[in-house]
């Protein structure tokens, strides 16, 4: 089932939709609150039921002719897991991975962290493979430098200054649009 039938059925019938949800996205959710929550079984259950919970109680708000569900779910995903980490830091549970929180001075970082990243996604989706690949594991998914490279069989420096070349490369695309000044 598809992104486009599978919001149709959450708004006609959110059950059978939330069904059909979970089974097309369960394993891609895991992997993602899995990548932030590693060591915290309950928490990565919790989170990951967050996320299905959030979108189905967003459903009416769901549009099938606007966005990828696949991108909406990973976006909730990673936020959900977030706070869920910041939870744990904040009753001194885990240490708190500051690779995982975004610096507000960086736009990258920031527009990442909204829910409605459009624009965002207009610009990775012009970088150039593998650059492209590599951007969406690191900061979507939130893969490792280390995964990335056994991945796409390169090594970790390589990952690493394309990591920062793309983002160059959107905040230069982000300024030409008039999204940031600087």
């Amino acid at each position: 089932m598809d992104d486009i039938a599978i919001i149709k059925l959450l708004k006609r019938t959110p059950q059978e939709g939330l069904h059909q949800l979970i089974s097309a996205y369960r394993g891609l959710v895991g992997k993602i609150c899995a990548n932030v929550l590693a060591g915290h079984p309950e928490d990565i259950e919790e989170a990951i039921a967050d996320t299905f919970i959030k979108i189905w109680k967003n459903a009416s708000k769901l549009n099938p002719k606007r966005g990828s569900l696949k991108g909406l779910l990973i976006v909730t995903a990673r936020h959900q897991a977030i706070n869920r980490l910041q939870q744990l830091s904040r009753s001194n549970m885990v240490p708190l991975n500051d690779e995982l929180l975004y610096d507000q001075h960086d736009i990258v970082e920031y527009l990442l962290a909204q829910e409605d990243s459009d624009i965002l996604q207009q610009a990775v989706n012009l970088l150039p493979e593998p650059d492209r690949e590599i951007f969406v594991r690191r900061h979507y998914l939130l893969e490792s430098v280390r995964d990335i490279a056994a991945h796409l069989q390169m090594n970790e420096k390589q990952i690493s200054n394309r990591l920062y070349q793309s983002k160059l490369k959107l905040r230069k695309d982000l300024q030409e649009r008039g999204i940031i000044n600087e």
